[in-house]
């Protein structure tokens, strides 16, 4: 079996409140392998949120998930009905929260 990171890694609440996260096999994976699986877990809380708040069309992603190369794409994978667009990763415009939605 592959790395597995189950929720909820947010104390404060969320979409799994009351539970405690954790990585399992997640132990021998090196730091890139570590980033892609922290940027799936990102992504499919993300498109949780997104469902639950019955987002659908235009999602602009922007701020520090705007650096990562891999959270547009996989957010697109995961939402094949949107459009998702991936800000600038270098602009003078940044935006303190991860996405925004139209």
């Amino acid at each position: 079996m592959g790395a597995l990171a189950l929720p909820s890694f947010a104390p404060a609440g969320g979409a799994v409140c009351g539970r405690t996260g954790r990585l399992i096999n997640a132990e021998t994976l090196r730091l890139q392998k570590r980033a892609a699986l922290a940027t799936a877990y990102v992504c499919l809380m993300s498109d949780w949120v997104l469902n639950n708040l019955g987002s659908h069309g235009d999602i602009i992603v922007d701020g520090p998930f705007a650096d990562n190369p891999l959270f547009g794409p996989m957010l697109a994978a995961l939402r094949p009905d949107d459009r998702i667009r991936v800000g600038a990763r270098s602009g003078r415009f940044r935006v303190r929260f991860g996405w925004l939605i139209h």
